[in-house]
């Protein structure tokens, strides 16, 4: 059973796939006239498509529902920023072989925690992957302070934990996240007349249009570029 997302994108691919045919043909057909003594004299035929409208039924099967607690649209949700924040932390306090008292170190979780309070997301939401970074260098910050506060030793120490806590944090939480909630849906011939009246289908109108793109090639202080643009 596919997903919604994948059969549309097998969809678009063939689209695609079909201008990539037609192209392939002109060019054969541009070899064939530039060999013929009338033809060559001639414009050589191209096709392209440049709106495809397509009607698509599907029957929805199932749909994902988001973990609870976790955002509605996976990601990266606040309890894995928690989880992230106490594996940095284990992870400064283990490599330095750092001894403190239980309640020193809850001091310095919920110190780190509430540094990356800020970048809480709204109700249903997920953290932004760009905001990864922020969070993992709120908490070092938050942890140096408390820390360098709390036992003495030396300033490079803090700064050596303060680092580690951030990789640690950051590698967590780029490993983090929910996956995206999908919708599952039924899309073959033999599925589709099994399913019942056409009033249980849904019908997905869709209206694409082309957009080709082109290699463009430049060169400046001796170094060539090539990007794609639209054509």
């Amino acid at each position: 059973m596919p997903y919604l997302g994948d059969y549309l994108g097998h969809l678009l691919s063939e689209i695609t796939n079909a201008r990539v045919q037609a192209d392939l043909e002109s060019v054969r057909i541009a070899d064939l006239y530039a060999s013929h003594p009338l033809l060559k004299h001639m414009a050589v035929p191209r096709f392209r498509l440049p709106n495809v409208t397509v009607d698509v039924p599907v029957i929805v099967r199932k749909m994902d529902e988001a973990v609870p607690g976790q955002p509605l649209r996976g990601g990266i949700s606040l309890e894995d920023v928690h989880q992230a924040i106490e594996r940095g932390l284990s992870a400064a306090l283990e490599q330095n072989a750092v001894k403190i008292a239980p309640k020193r170190k809850l001091e310095l979780r919920d110190a780190m925690t509430r540094s990356a309070s800020r970048f809480r997301p709204a109700a249903g939401a997920a953290i932004p992957a760009g905001d990864i970074d922020g969070i993992a260098t709120a908490a070092g910050e938050a942890f140096a302070e408390l820390f360098s506060a709390q036992v003495e030793v030396a300033s490079d120490i803090a700064t050596r934990l303060q680092k580690v806590i951030h990789e640690t944090v950051a590698a967590t939480l780029r490993q983090a996240g929910q996956a995206v909630p999908r919708l599952h849906v039924a899309v073959t011939a033999s599925e589709l007349r099994e399913s019942g009246p056409p009033e249980l289908m849904a019908r997905l109108h869709l209206a694409v249009s082309e957009e080709a793109m082109e290699w463009s090639v430049s060169e400046s202080n001796g170094t060539t570029t090539a990007r794609l643009v639209t054509e």
